[in-house]
C-alpha cells in the first residue's frame, strides 16, 4: 500500500515572474510591438490585442527600486511595481499627449512615470486571476484599454492610455511564468491506492 501526494500552488505573481496582463473589460493582453527586422526598424509602442499570440505580450515584473533581494518574492498588493517586456527590454511609461496620458515605451527607467500602484480587489498578495489595477504613481491615471480605440493602420491593436477610474481599468495577470512558493496557500491531499 503507498499513497499518493497531490499539491496544489496558488499561482503567485512573484518579482522577476514574466507574465501576461489582460484586461478584463476587452479581454485584451497589454503588448509591445517587437521589431520585425533591423531593416525597417520602428520604434517599439505599447497596444492591446486579443489572439491570435503576440510575442510583445510578455512582462516581466520588477520592484521600483533595483532592489535584487526581492526576487521571486511575492509582489504585495499595494506595492509600486515597473513592467519591461524581456524580449525588446523597453518600460511601461507615461507621457502627456494630445489625447490625455499616453502609455508609452521607454528604454531606460525614467522614474515615477514608469511606476506603477498595484491595487488588489480582494488579496494581499497578488495572484494569477485577482482583478488589479495599475495607476501610475507621476501621473495619479489608471492603465486601461477598450475595443473601441484602434490603432490605425494596425490589425487587432488597440489604444492603452491612462486616464480615470472605470470599468476599463480592471486588469489580471494571465498566462506565464510564476515561481511556486510552497509557504503560501499550499495545500496537500493523500490518496490511498
Amino acid at each position: 500500500m503507498f499513497s499518493l501526494v497531490f499539491l496544489t500552488y496558488s499561482s503567485i505573481v512573484s518579482y522577476t515572474s514574466t507574465i501576461q496582463i489582460k484586461n478584463k473589460y476587452s479581454k485584451n493582453r497589454l503588448g509591445i510591438t517587437i521589431p520585425k527586422n533591423a531593416h525597417a526598424f520602428e520604434a517599439p509602442f505599447i497596444f492591446s490585442s486579443r489572439p491570435p499570440f503576440d510575442n510583445g505580450w510578455y512582462w516581466t515584473i520588477e520592484p521600483e527600486d533595483d532592489n535584487n533581494t526581492l526576487t521571486r518574492q511575492p509582489v504585495m498588493c499595494g506595492s509600486i511595481v515597473t513592467l519591461v517586456n524581456p524580449t525588446v527590454e523597453h518600460y511601461l511609461s507615461t507621457k502627456p499627449g494630445s489625447n490625455g496620458i499616453e502609455a508609452v515605451a521607454v528604454g531606460h527607467k525614467h522614474e515615477a512615470s514608469d511606476q506603477w500602484l498595484l491595487v488588489c480587489k480582494n488579496n494581499t498578495i497578488w495572484t494569477q486571476d485577482e482583478p488589479i489595477q495599475l495607476i501610475n504613481v507621476k501621473n495619479k491615471c489608471y492603465l486601461s484599454t477598450n475595443l473601441y480605440e484602434k490603432i490605425p493602420d494596425s490589425a487587432n491593436k488597440y489604444v492603452v492610455k491612462c486616464g480615470p477610474l472605470n470599468d476599463e481599468t480592471v486588469w489580471y495577470a494571465s498566462e506565464g511564468i510564476y515561481y511556486k512558493d510552497p509557504e503560501v496557500n499550499t495545500r496537500s491531499q493523500e490518496e490511498e491506492l
